[in-house]
This record gives C-alpha cells, structure tokens and sequence, in this order.
C-alpha cells in the first residue's frame, strides 16, 4: 500500500466518524444526556 492510499483511508475514516458524531449529537438516537 503506497502513501497515498494510507492518507485517503486515514481521511475517509476521520470523516465517517465525524459524521456520525455530528448526527448523534443532534439527531433523535443520542445517548448523550
């Protein structure tokens, strides 16, 4: 796996978890209280 493939997976995860951490604090499934 080259450099540039680790960085693209890197970015993708870091945007899928922040997606979701966006939804959760503002949609109807928070846990947060």
């Amino acid at each position: 796996m080259d450099r540039n493939s680790v960085v693209w997976w890197r970015e993708a995860v870091i945007y899928e978890v922040y997606l979701r951490s966006f939804a959760d604090a503002d949609g109807p499934r928070s846990s947060r209280t």
